[in-house]
């Protein structure tokens, strides 16, 4: 049978979720500050910050950080962390 239109068409879509992820190598800034990234996530999360080690997706010295929120949180974040963790 003849299409009748582009193959999409008829194809059917379900929505996906999409989250934005930071994954930052921190392996330099570990190093420098003498901490292993097992303290500096505890360090972030002590202050309000949730974010995972990156291990598990093969950053050996790796934090993950989840940025589908509001820009504020995302902002509030960042400030803590500066104010707190990296410094």
């Amino acid at each position: 049978m003849p299409s009748t239109g582009a193959p999409w068409q008829t194809a059917a879509c379900k929505p996906r979720h999409i989250t934005f992820m930071l994954f930052q190598d921190c392996t330099g800034w570990c190093k420098a500050h003498g901490k292993t990234i097992g303290q500096l996530k505890k360090a972030g999360w002590n202050v309000g910050a949730a974010w995972q080690n990156g291990r598990m997706f093969h950053g050996p010295c790796a934090i993950r950080m989840n940025l589908a929120l509001p820009r504020a949180l995302v902002e509030e974040a960042f400030n803590r962390l500066s104010a707190y963790v990296f410094v």
